[in-house]
């Protein structure tokens, strides 16, 4: 009978056992599902695309990009008590900011790595989800206008097809009508110029082959030699303007290269104290979230 007893009641320890490590399995496997998603990635009221996201994302230095993002897991989307970090590393230079959605940029030239996560302070914390970011003024310009070129053939396609016709047949009387007025035009062109060239020409070699009784050989000779001490007196002039002109100018820019260089030796102490104050932002964000998560829960600190 005692051993029948024991046999019925073995199982249960092995049961509340098997339980308890499948409660925290499942835990630590919910654990690791949570993400960090970008939702959508909109530059200057263009949005990107998927394919873009996978590989980066091309815009100007005077174009606003607006991210959107979300914590997300297998049982939809976490919004209670999530904070998001935005890392944005520009070679070896890095900027850590606390920002919910959205995060607007309006970066400089260059090629940046912008990753997000989503964070809930003391507790848990997901990978970071990365960007590639490509701020390229040329190339952002080559995009607009290949989008503007799809826009415009998308819709004429959309056009009706007797608004189109119209459209051509019109196109097409116009041209005719330019060409028309052109040819015109260029024989009146040709006319005036076949009429006036010769007189031109005669005029010329009239004055050109024409005997100059008047004036004496060595007076004309003495004449062109005084012309050209004017003249030459008159570019040593021009010259010695274009100097000092020069002179001028290169003085200027040794100044405006001296003051390039105080305002980027300000910048960078500007840098320098906006990444301190983002720092001390960060590290005020996260005691403040720790501060709201405590006060939440009172009996985590018994």
């Amino acid at each position: 009978m005692s051993n029948s007893r024991h046999s019925v009641f073995f199982p249960i320890p092995v049961l509340i056992i098997a339980a308890f490590l499948l409660c925290f399995f499942k835990a630590g496997a919910q654990e690791l599902r949570r993400r960090t998603v970008i939702d959508s990635v909109v530059v200057e009221g263009r949005k990107v695309t998927q394919e873009d996201l996978q590989k980066e994302i091309i815009a100007s230095s005077t174009e606003n990009i607006e991210f959107w993002y979300s914590c997300k897991s297998d049982t939809g989307e976490i919004t209670s008590n999530v904070l998001f970090r935005v890392k944005i590393r520009d070679g070896g230079a890095e900027n850590v900011s606390t920002q919910n959605p959205p995060k607007v940029f309006k970066l400089s030239q260059g090629r940046y790595r912008i990753g997000i996560q989503a964070h809930q302070p003391a507790h848990w914390k997901t990978d970071y989800t990365t960007i590639i970011v490509k701020i390229d003024d040329k190339q952002a310009a080559k995009i607009r206008e290949e989008q503007r070129r799809r826009d415009s053939i998308a819709q004429a396609a959309a056009l009706p097809a007797e608004e189109t016709i119209e459209n051509i047949f019109s196109d097409t009387l116009q041209t005719q009508n330019q060409t028309s007025q052109n040819t015109y035009l260029l024989g009146i062109i040709i006319a005036i110029a076949v009429l006036v060239i010769p007189a031109i020409v005669f005029v010329k070699r009239k004055t050109i082959f024409s005997p100059r009784k008047n004036i004496p050989e060595k007076a004309m000779a003495q004449q062109s030699y005084e012309d050209l001490l004017s003249e030459n007196g008159a570019l040593k002039a021009e010259l010695a303007a274009l100097r000092g002109q020069f002179e001028a100018l290169q003085s200027r820019g040794e100044e405006i290269q001296r003051q390039n260089k105080e305002l980027e030796e300000k910048v960078e102490k500007i840098s320098s104290k906006k990444n301190e104050l983002e720092e001390l932002q960060a590290q005020k964000d996260d005691l403040f979230a720790m501060i709201i998560h405590d006060i939440k829960n009172p009996a985590s600190l018994i």
